[in-house]
């Protein structure tokens, strides 16, 4: 008999002792305490509320700030459970923290207690499992006994997820089949590089891309994509931000859409003249390149002759329209000898 009861209770120390190390402290700085959270002592079922489900995402660089009630088990392994005292919450979002209603954070057996989680966090969009950790006094017999460091998840099954969405992204459905993702140490992201032709003719387009994109684990670009290249049509400014090591890094990229030129033809002196002389046509000035129908590259061209003279031009890399005038040459009329 002796043996049968305490077998279960050496199984649950050794369950304490091989459980996960505490990796990063999430306690807040501002202490625990009355104030911070009201615990709903009306909540009767063991558990968290809201539902993870229910939880609003924390949405990246904006600040957070929820409240979770839940309800203590009144047994862990078949033994009472006396009171926890929360050391603290794992795997919170990095730059999250909490705070309980209680300035000891010991919450009784089989009460309602709350912890109110806040802070502004840069991890991945995704879903992060919560890992609590507390100490847990338990009666055996009628003798408490205070087991250390107890993982809350493990031993008395209370699961729950944290949130994580970039701004005006989507915030995940919970999958409790999914381990989640590892909240990320606080760091520094690295700086952005960013890739793309800056100039564009009208009609066109170019690609900005982040060269290295393995280097963040989400990005944010102005116009609302969260891909790690966009193709740009519209000229202005196109910022980015880039996620990693619980950090953000910017960058932006300019794209000027250069307008075709529409040239126009200027002759200095009349289009129609007689034979021997001459007209220059004048394609303006400002452009970089000139392409007249008759072979000629240069700014103005010298006609001598009859015909339709076409002229297109080149500006910032950008073909322009065609410009033509017309001229036209009269022979001089013979003179007509007339006998007295």
């Amino acid at each position: 008999m002796k043996k049968r009861f305490y077998l279960p209770l050496l199984f649950l120390i050794v369950i304490f002792l091989f459980s996960e190390n505490l990796i990063a402290q999430t306690h807040c700085a501002q202490a625990s305490g009355t104030g911070v959270c009201t615990p709903d002592q009306s909540l009767t079922v063991v558990g968290f509320y809201p539902p993870d489900t229910s939880l609003p995402c924390a949405v990246v660089g904006v600040p957070y700030d929820q409240v979770i009630q839940f309800r203590v088990p009144p047994t862990a392994q078949g033994y009472n459970i006396n009171w926890i005292e929360i050391n603290e919450i794992y795997n919170l979002p990095c730059g999250m923290c909490w705070r309980s209603s209680n300035s000891t954070d010991r919450i009784n057996g089989n009460t309602t207690g709350c912890v109110r989680v806040t802070g502004t966090t840069y991890d991945a969009p995704g879903e992060y499992m919560i890992k609590p950790y507390a100490d847990v006094q338990v009666i055996v017999g009628f003798f408490p006994i205070t087991l250390a460091n107890v993982n809350i998840d493990s031993v008395m099954g209370l699961k729950y997820y944290a949130r994580v969405q970039l701004p005006g992204g989507t915030c995940v459905q919970v999958d409790t089949l999914d381990p989640g993702l590892t909240a990320h140490t606080i760091g520094t992201a690295p700086a952005i590089t960013l890739a793309g032709t800056t100039s564009v003719c009208t009609g066109g387009s170019s690609t900005f891309s982040i060269s290295n994109a393995a280097s963040y684990y989400a990005y944010k670009w102005s116009n609302g994509a969260f891909t790690s290249s966009i193709n740009v049509s519209t000229g202005g400014a196109y910022t980015v931000t880039a996620y990693a090591a619980c950090a953000s890094a910017t960058a932006s990229r300019t794209l000027v859409v250069n307008s075709n030129p529409t040239p126009s033809i200027t002759p200095t002196g009349p289009t129609t003249f007689c034979t021997g002389g001459s007209v220059t046509l004048d394609a303006g000035g400002g452009y970089s390149n000139y392409a007249w129908s008759n072979g000629a590259s240069s700014q103005t061209i010298n006609v001598s002759q009859s015909g339709i003279f076409d002229v297109t031009v080149t500006q910032n890399g950008c073909p322009g329209t065609s410009a033509n005038v017309t001229v036209t040459v009269n022979s001089n009329p013979a003179p007509v000898a007339t006998p007295l």
